[in-house]
């Protein structure tokens, strides 16, 4: 489904530069003549990047589908990190 700024609250995983991210803080600020901006803290799930990015009213933003279930850290190399799932 799609967001718009007011649905981005801290916890809210969305798309954003086609990448995951989680919002980490938000602050929603009103401008003359009805429009509204949203100043926020994100965090690129891929990479860990946090980063402020400050986004207008009229965007929007496809949900992010993402699973949380705990897992025990096996090993890592480079380029991955390889993780168990603890039911199956």
């Amino acid at each position: 489904s799609m967001l718009g700024i007011t649905d981005l609250k801290p916890g809210t995983f969305f798309i954003f530069e086609a990448a995951p991210h989680v919002v980490v803080s938000a602050e929603h600020s009103k401008l003359g003549r009805g429009g509204s901006i949203l100043r926020s803290r994100i965090r690129n799930l891929k990479t860990g990047a946090i980063f402020d990015r400050t986004l207008k009213g009229n965007e929007q933003f496809d949900e992010a589908d993402v699973t949380r279930q705990p897992m025990q850290f096996l090993y890592a190399d480079d380029s991955a990190a390889t993780f168990m799932d603890m039911v199956s």
